[in-house]
């Protein structure tokens, strides 16, 4: 069983496929003559112009990964902190060359030193989806006038594809929870979540997206997005029905590497019903408002297309498909363990 990587999905669109812990690269500019541009803040500290670009960065065997990278996404925005708090945030569409400009400094993360993440994604319907993050190269953050390039790590998020249930867990739900598989029609082998109903109660679902240490930077700029939709499957003659009440979901960024969304709702008894489940998170990275005015408001979402069904494996779609009490798809369905 595997999760989905959210880079996987691309590979239905015609790209590569590629691996957590790729590598990107940033190089110092210079002027016509070569010779590099200095610049200070207003506090007298060098400014290192930079400019962020696709390559093999110091790891020679790195540039397949690179180059697969580069296939995957068409959008990536940098963001720096100093040790004062004042960020420098630039982002671009490929193929397009980033060009920043940030005081010298160790940008680890530590105490009283800076940061810097980076985010990747693919722009979709005019809003671009995050699919990774990442940090420098722990090698590369004493950034001085002296460097020429410095290294981030990317880490993809992943998202469960319902082949098992490690990212989406039911613990706090009313009833039981069964993880089924269709297996007739055009929906055969697609995996969902059958919730008994017979006295009335709540279901509450936690979906855990993962990453790497930089998750911790993204920030929540507005209230997530819920949706929740009835879905029909004719060609076994199934309509749907949202029989859900007072749905809400909850995010928690509190936990490097591993954002948990919670969804609840509720439900009376006996109630019967087929609906899809998805969400959009609006995100930056690091803190929001005018501390860091420069920075793209990013959305993660359960998949590229909230309006299909996850189908596993490279599917682009993201929305869960739950069956709430017994309805005529169990004639279609098989139980697939796992809960």
């Amino acid at each position: 069983m595997k999760a989905k990587n959210l880079y996987r999905v691309m590979a239905a669109l015609g790209a590569l496929l590629v691996l957590s812990g790729c590598e990107m690269w940033a190089a110092k500019t210079a002027d016509e003559t070569g010779e590099a541009v200095q610049q200070f803040t207003k506090d007298g500290r060098p400014l290192i112009n930079l400019s962020i670009g696709y390559g093999s960065g110091t790891a020679g065997q790195s540039r397949a990964l690179f180059e697969d990278l580069a296939k995957s996404f068409n959008f990536i925005e940098v963001i720096f902190k100093d040790s004062g708090d004042n960020y420098y945030a630039k982002s671009v569409r490929r193929p397009n060359t980033l060009k920043i400009a940030i005081p010298a400094g160790d940008y680890d993360g530590g105490t009283g030193n800076g940061d810097a993440i980076m985010l990747v994604g693919l722009y979709n319907n005019g809003a671009p989806i995050l699919l990774a993050t990442g940090k420098i190269n722990p090698s590369d953050t004493d950034i001085s006038a002296a460097d020429t390039q410095i290294t981030f790590i990317l880490h993809s998020l992943t998202f469960d594809d319902l082949n098992d249930t490690n990212q989406v867990d039911f613990a706090a739900s009313t009833e039981s929870v069964e993880l089924r598989e269709i297996n007739a029609g055009s929906y055969a082998g697609l995996k969902y979540f059958n919730v008994s109903t017979g006295t009335g109660g709540t279901i509450s679902m936690d979906v855990t997206i993962s990453g790497d240490a930089s998750t911790e930077h993204l920030v929540e700029v507005s209230p997530a997005v819920l949706h929740i939709q009835p879905w029909n499957l004719p060609d076994l003659s199934i309509i749907g029905l949202n029989p859900l009440t007072g749905p809400t979901i909850a995010s928690d960024f509190s936990t490097a590497g591993a954002i948990v969304f919670t969804v609840t709702a509720g439900y009376a008894e006996g109630a019967t019903g087929l609906a899809a489940v998805s969400f959009d998170v609006p995100v930056k990275g690091f803190e929001d408002g005018s501390d860091n005015p420069n920075a793209v408001t990013w959305h993660i979402q359960t998949g590229l297309s909230n309006a299909d069904l996850d189908a596993g494996g490279e599917s682009p779609g993201g929305a869960i498909l739950l069956e709430l009490g017994t309805t005529g798809l169990t004639t279609y369905s098989v139980d697939s363990g796992g809960l």
